[in-house]
C-alpha cells in the first residue's frame, strides 16, 4: 500500500505516468525538472537490498524516477545547506552546488505543498531559457488543475528553485517580494533571489485493505472516527469518503488549519463533533482539536507516525503510534504501539476492551449475587429466630467455591462481536451500574425464595435436622451454579464457554461428593440425599435456568433499543 507517483504537471500539460513502460528516452526539459528537484530535494535512500526507505512521499519521488530512466541526481549534487520538511510551512528546502555542471551557482530547491510553494514563486519553467512570469491567469489555472487532481484523492507535491543557499533566499522570500530576473545572475535588480515553478506530481496513497470495514465497525459502536491530515482540503475528503467517513454534502464535514486559527476554543468545541476531515493541519492544530473533543466529554484515541504528531498523541487519552512506519519520538509519547501497523487492530483492541469490562461485571454481578443471597438467608432466619439454614463450614465452603472456578470462568467469555453494537459508555461511568445492581438483586431474588421455600417446607415438622440443613446447603449451591451459567455473556452461547461449563460440572460433582462421601459428611455435617430429593433439587435448578433466561430476553432487549443512542467516545 505505499504511496506512487500516477500524474505529473507542468505548465500547462497534465502527464500520466505509465508503470508498465519505462522510457530510457530523456524527458522533456520541463519534466525533467520537476522530477530533479523531487529527487534532490529528498531524504529516502536505497538500502543493501536495493529497495528504497524513507518516509512514504519521499520514496514514491525515488521510485517514479525509474519510469523515465532518470538516475539520482543526488550522487552529482553537493548539499551546502537543508531545512526539513516543517509542518508549518508545508515544505522541505535544500541548497547546493551540481558538481559536473558548468554553472557553479548555488541552487536552491523547494518541495512542498502546491499552495506553500506556488506564493513563493514569480516565475514558470518552460525551459531552460524561458521563464515566463507567472501572471494571475497562469496561477488559477495551476491551482484549478491541482484541485482538479485532489478531488481524485491524489496527493500533491509541488515543486521549483531559485538561487541561493536556504538561509539566504528563504530570510528574501520573507522579508519581502521578488522581481523579474537579471538573466545572468537571476537575481532581482533589487539583489532579491527569486523562485520559478515547474510543476508538481500527484501521488496515489491506497487505502489499506479492511480499514473501510473496520471503520464501519467503528461506527456501529458509536465510536465517531475524524481524520486529521496535513493533505489539501479536496484530496483529504477524497480519501475520506473512501475510506467510508461519514463525510457530508458541501463544505460543513471538513475544517481546515487556516478555519481552525481564525475560531476560539469555544466555537472549536462546538464545531469539532460535527466534523470528519481536518485539512491543512499542524502540531498546534492536531492539539486544539484533540483538546476540543476531551473538554466536550469524550475518550479521544488519537493514531499518528510522525514527529509532528508526537504532541498530540502525549494529549491524548489514549495515544496510538505505528510500530513499522512510526517514528522512535512518536513511540515515545504513545500509550499503544499498533505493531503491524493495521488500523483494524485498533477494533480488535475495543472489541476487546469492551469485552472485558462486561466479562467483568458479569463477574461482580453472581459474585454480588451469592453474597447479598447467603447473607438474606441468616440475615432472615435470625429475625425470625429460626435455625440457622447454613452451618459455619456450609457458609465456608460456599464462598471458597463461588470465589474460586465458577467465577473466574466468567472472566473469560469469548470477545461478542455484538459488543461493538452497544454505545460506549461515558469515562466516569461506575463499574457497578444501575443494571448490574438490578441482575444482582434478581438473581439474590431467585436463589433466596428458593432456598427459602426449601427451607420453610423441611420445617413444617418444627425440627431443623441434619437432612433438612443439607437440602437447603445443596439447593443453595444448585441455584448458585444456575445463576453462574445465566450470568455469562448475553451474546455467549451456552457451549462457548467451555470453561465455565467445565468449572460447574466439577463444582456440581464436588457438591454431590460432600453429600454422599462419609469422610465429606463428617466435615460439613450433611446427610446423603434420597433421589427423591436430589430430583427436586435438580428441578429447582432447572426452574431457575429458564427464569434467568427469562432476565436474560429482556436484557438483549433493552441493548438493540440503545444501540442508536450515545455518541462516540473515541476518535
Amino acid at each position: 500500500n505505499e504511496q506512487t507517483v500516477t500524474e505529473i504537471y507542468t505548465v500547462d500539460e497534465l502527464l500520466t505516468v505509465d508503470w508498465s513502460h519505462a522510457t530510457t528516452a530523456p524527458p522533456q526539459s520541463a519534466l525533467f525538472k520537476t522530477l530533479q528537484i523531487g529527487n534532490v530535494c529528498n531524504s529516502a535512500f536505497r538500502n543493501e537490498e536495493g529497495v528504497v526507505v524513507g518516509q512514504a512521499t519521499d520514496v514514491a519521488l525515488l521510485n517514479v524516477l525509474d519510469v523515465y530512466g532518470v538516475t539520482d541526481q543526488r550522487q552529482g549534487f553537493e548539499v551546502k545547506s537543508e531545512r526539513p520538511f516543517n509542518s508549518e510551512v508545508k515544505s522541505m528546502a535544500v541548497s547546493g552546488i551540481h558538481k559536473i555542471s558548468a554553472d557553479k551557482r548555488e541552487m536552491y530547491y523547494l518541495k512542498g505543498s502546491i499552495e506553500a510553494v506556488l506564493e513563493r514563486c514569480k516565475f514558470y519553467f518552460v525551459s531552460e531559457e524561458s521563464t515566463p512570469a507567472l501572471d494571475a491567469s497562469t496561477r488559477s489555472v495551476i491551482l484549478k488543475r491541482a484541485e482538479e487532481v485532489a478531488t481524485r484523492g491524489l496527493r500533491v507535491v509541488a515543486t521549483a528553485y531559485g538561487y541561493g543557499s536556504v538561509e539566504v533566499v528563504e530570510g528574501a522570500l520573507a522579508s519581502g517580494g521578488s522581481r523579474a530576473p537579471s538573466r545572468q545572475g537571476r537575481q532581482s535588480p533589487a539583489g532579491r533571489p527569486y523562485l520559478v515553478f515547474t510543476g508538481f506530481q500527484a501521488m496515489m496513497d491506497p487505502p489499506r485493505k479492511g480499514v473501510s470495514d473496520a471503520i464501519s465497525l467503528l461506527h456501529s459502536g458509536g465510536v465517531q472516527v475524524v481524520m486529521i491530515t496535513g493533505d489539501a482540503e479536496h484530496t483529504a475528503l477524497s480519501i475520506a469518503r473512501q475510506l467510508g467517513l461519514r463525510v457530508q454534502p458541501g463544505g460543513g464535514s471538513c475544517l481546515t488549519g487556516a478555519m481552525i486559527d481564525k475560531m476560539s476554543e469555544r466555537q472549536l468545541q462546538e464545531r469539532v463533533g460535527n466534523v470528519t476531515v481536518f485539512a491543512r493541519t499542524t502540531p498546534k492544530h492536531k492539539m486544539a482539536i484533540v483538546e476540543a473533543f476531551q473538554k466536550g466529554g469524550r475518550v479521544v484515541g488519537m493514531t499518528g507516525d510522525g514527529v509532528n504528531d508526537a504532541p498530540a498523541l502525549k494529549m491524548a487519552d489514549i495515544g496510538i503510534s505505528m510500530g513499522r512506519s512510526g517514528t522512535d519520538v512518536a513511540k515515545e509519547a504513545a500509550d499503544v504501539i499498533l505493531v503491524d501497523d493495521n488500523f483494524g487492530t485498533i477494533l480488535s483492541a475495543v472489541e476487546e476492551g469492551k469485552s472485558i469490562f462486561h466479562n467483568i461485571q458479569n463477574f461482580l454481578a453472581f459474585q454480588l449475587s451469592t453474597a447479598v443471597a447467603a447473607l438474606s438467608l441468616i440475615t432472615l432466619s435470625t429475625m425470625f429466630r429460626l435455625s440457622n439454614p447454613l452451618n459455619p463450614m456450609q457458609i465456608l465452603f460456599i464462598n471458597i467455591l463461588m470465589d474460586g472456578p465458577p467465577s473466574q470462568s466468567l472472566g473469560v467469555d469469548p470477545a461478542d462481536r455484538a459488543v461493538m453494537k452497544r454505545p460506549p459508555r461515558r469515562k466516569e461511568a461506575p463499574i457497578i451500574s444501575k443494571r448490574l445492581i438490578a441482575r444482582v438483586l434478581f438473581s439474590a431474588s431467585v436463589i433466596v425464595l428458593g432456598v427459602s421455600w426449601v427451607y420453610l417446607w423441611e420445617l413444617s415438622d418444627g425440627r431443623m435436622e441434619k437432612r433438612d440443613q443439607t437440602m437447603t446447603f445443596t439447593c443453595f449451591v444448585f441455584l448458585d451454579l444456575a445463576s453462574a451459567i445465566q450470568n455469562r455473556g448475553l451474546g455467549c452461547g451456552i457451549r462457548q464457554n467451555g470453561m465455565l461449563l467445565t468449572t460447574v460440572l466439577i463444582s456440581f460433582m464436588v457438591q454431590l461428593g460432600l453429600v454422599y462421601l462419609p469422610i465429606m459428611q463428617s466435615v460439613f455435617q450433611t446427610e446423603g440425599l434420597s433421589l427423591r430429593d436430589l430430583g427436586t433439587l435438580l428441578a429447582l435448578g432447572c426452574a431457575s435456568l429458564v427464569v434467568h433466561e427469562f432476565r436474560r430476553t429482556y436484557e438483549r432487549k433493552l441493548d438493540a433499543e440503545s444501540e442508536g443512542g450515545a455518541g462516540g467516545e473515541y476518535v
